[in-house]
């Protein structure tokens, strides 16, 4: 019941105009990113699906600062596994060609190629071991016509017998004194 000493209270009005208290002013939305307002370094090419990738996780205003961290480390985790697979792709171009240039190289390819090969790997076989050969299979070196040849040409030296002598061997010696000339006698 109301008491008549105490005044009632007046209902609130809904259109009254006076901001209630609990009525905070709305911040404008910032506007969102698009690709204009990113630079990328100079040289930089960022394919389209990726930029706009980015630009999504940058807008995602709904998205708690640790799902757009999360969606940003995704991102790059995804960009630099495809700059692995072009790396690896070319560096495998780049053997295939290097091959295929020994080949059909005039001096060391052609019907010669294998013979050319087998004198190269005489070569490594005799002055090589286990950590050359990886080197070469690692870097793709041993598939470079310049080294191919520079090898080639080595070998070509080292494998080639020496010179024979005419004379005939003269069998009346004995071993010895062929050993020991001054012994004689």
């Amino acid at each position: 019941m109301i008491e008549p000493d105490t005044p009632a209270a007046e209902p609130e009005s809904l259109i009254s105009g006076e901001p209630k208290e609990d009525d905070a002013p709305v911040a404008d939305a910032p506007e969102p990113l698009v690709a204009d307002d990113i630079t990328f370094p100079e040289g930089m090419e960022v394919p389209d699906e990726i930029r706009e990738e980015l630009l999504t996780v940058l807008n995602d205003t709904e998205a708690s600062p640790k799902d757009r961290a999360q969606a940003l480390v995704d991102l790059q985790a995804k960009v630099a596994g495809q700059a692995s697979e072009a790396a690896s792709q070319q560096f495998q171009d780049q053997q295939r060609q290097w091959q295929d240039e020994v080949k059909n190289d005039p001096e060391i390819g052609g019907e010669k190629f294998q013979s050319n090969l087998q004198g190269i790997q005489r070569l490594v076989d005799q002055f090589g071991n286990e950590e050359f050969a990886g080197v070469m299979a690692a870097t793709g070196a041993g598939n470079n016509i310049h080294v191919v040849r520079f090898f080639h040409a080595i070998a070509q030296k080292i494998n080639e017998g020496g010179p024979i002598s005419g004379a005939p061997a003269n069998a009346e010696d004995s071993a010895a004194s062929r050993m020991f000339p001054s012994m004689k006698g």
